[in-house]
């Protein structure tokens, strides 16, 4: 097989549900080669593309996920090793004689770990914010992206290749120049949103347990991002059009799609807004922490059975506070730099 072979043949058993007899002896016979280049392109597309930070490693909870699924598949069929040799060359050739196809997710690992000390092969460019703060960046495709506070974006030194694509972290609004040879895709929380040319906010922050991408103008697909450990299911792929947004629920692991009055209103934060439409409190004061570079607490249980409404426009934080506590019967005082906010007592409780 040529080394293209190679990585498809890879990234198809990375995919599938089950493997055969022949997959598990075919992936014994190349873990014997001396090139195995073909691996790691195959394990770096399938999963470290769906990390944020080039220079991460696989966190714990997919790392087990990778190994308990190769080694049920391995399990599904008896498949005879090699004889075991001395240990002499690569460590991945060693390494096959004992593990089988168990290495291929031990590989996954290592390959996490390398990227720690070796250069990254693409070099990228980060921007980020911290709260209360708000950035406007032209891509190199001419492309304009706005990040929201406490957002990081990631995107390919000249963003070339046939494919413009960037990894989001947080919140940004995206005005995507046309260009129907080279489609942009935006990967963030195990999502993936292919477009055109279009406008449309993405929120994914990993407080909140949401990620919603809310189109303005043109069309875009959203699917899983087949990519992450989880396959990518029918009800995984849609299409979004202006005035509608997709919300994928992280913990459930399940899409939908909404009509929403006025998709601009999900951009609003860009002019220094707030904009809550039935926004559970607890959800508006991270909003309100991240405009603001504050910390609250919200002290009354009561408090996050409330829900808020209306548009707030330059206003202090001491102005929206007082405005909202009015809203909910509440107060707030601020102690150790921390904002409280509780329930007053109603007459005779």
């Amino acid at each position: 097989m040529e080394k293209d072979s190679d990585s498809e043949h890879l990234e198809r058993l990375l995919r599938s549900a089950c493997w055969s007899e022949e997959d598990c002896r075919w992936l014994l016979e190349y873990l014997e080669r001396e090139d195995q280049s073909a691996l790691h392109l195959a394990a770096f597309k399938s999963y470290l593309t769906d990390l944020y930070d080039p220079y991460s490693v696989l966190d714990k909870q997919l790392s087990a996920t990778i190994l308990d699924r190769i080694h049920k598949q391995i399990g599904r069929r008896q498949v005879s090793r090699p004889r075991a040799r001395r240990f002499r060359g690569s460590f991945w050739r060693n390494a096959a004689v004992w593990t089988g196809g168990a290495v291929l997710a031990l590989g996954l690992l290592y390959l996490g770990y390398s990227r720690l000390q070796q250069p990254a092969g693409t070099r990228y460019t980060v921007v980020q914010t911290g709260r209360g703060e708000y950035r406007s960046v032209w891509l190199p495709d001419s492309s304009h992206v706005w990040l929201n506070a406490e957002s990081r974006l990631r995107y390919s030194v000249g963003l070339t290749g046939k494919g413009r694509e960037v990894f989001l972290q947080g919140e940004a609004f995206f005005d995507i120049r046309k260009d129907d040879e080279h489609p942009f895709s935006v990967r963030t929380g195990g999502l993936i949103t292919r477009v055109l040319g279009t406008s449309f906010d993405i929120k994914n922050y990993d407080s909140e347990n949401d990620l919603v991408v809310t189109v303005v103008s043109g069309k875009i697909a959203v699917a899983r991002d087949a990519g992450s450990a989880v396959a990518v299911r029918e009800d995984h792929r849609m299409l979004v059009e202006a005035d509608q947004k997709a919300v994928y629920d992280k913990s459930g692991n399940h899409l939908v799609k909404a009509t929403v009055d006025d998709a601009s209103d999900y951009a609003a934060w860009r002019e220094n807004q707030l904009v809550f439409d039935n926004t559970p409190m607890d959800l508006a004061v991270k909003a309100i922490e991240r405009m603001y570079n504050v910390r609250i607490s919200i002290d009354s249980p009561e408090l996050y059975r409330c829900s808020l409404y209306g548009r707030y426009k330059d206003l202090s934080v001491k102005e929206l506070l007082n405005v909202i506590c009015t809203i909910a019967n509440a107060k707030f005082e601020q102690r150790s730099g921390v904002i409280h906010i509780r329930r007053v007592a109603t007459a005779g409780k």
